[in-house]
């Protein structure tokens, strides 16, 4: 994915801001910029991904110098639903996705995780997540990272 292809485009919001966030019902993911990075941080469901009746994630975060998506899903509390919103992603932008890293997030407003860990589906996103060279990281209500 290209930086350049999405300026001008309504779903996306390319910048180096201090600070970019996704908030959808009290769950919020925080993107801290403090090397002020450009960043596009771009409406992938209903928005860059326009397919219907497609499982995909709220937001995607590309950091531009450094080919790195961060893929990100704003979710009640249903985890694995969440996870096979990022992993259908993830497979719908598979070339847009082809040489950058890839890590999800996932931001509940319950966390109730019974024994994810073994989860078939769970263990799949895992899996494509570390051939991109990326993590997952989840939480409940607010999630804040650094980009460095």
């Amino acid at each position: 994915m290209d930086c350049n292809n999405l300026r001008n485009k309504n779903f996306a919001i390319c910048d180096n801001h201090t600070t970019f966030v996704a908030k959808e019902n009290k769950r919020e993911y925080r993107l801290e910029n403090s090397l002020r990075k450009k960043i596009c941080k771009i409406r992938l469901d209903n928005g860059y991904i326009t397919e219907e009746n497609v499982a995909k994630c709220d937001f995607g975060f590309l950091v531009c110098d450094d080919m790195y998506m961060i893929l990100v899903e704003l979710k009640g509390s249903d985890f694995i639903h969440a996870v096979e919103q990022i992993s259908s992603t993830i497979q719908l932008m598979n070339r847009e996705l082809e040489n950058q890293s890839v890590s999800a997030r996932i931001v509940l407003s319950k966390m109730q995780l019974p024994n994810i860990e073994n989860n078939p589906k769970f263990l799949k996103l895992k899996k494509m997540i570390k051939l991109k060279k990326g993590n997952i990281k989840y939480k409940s209500r607010i999630l804040s990272e650094n980009i460095y």
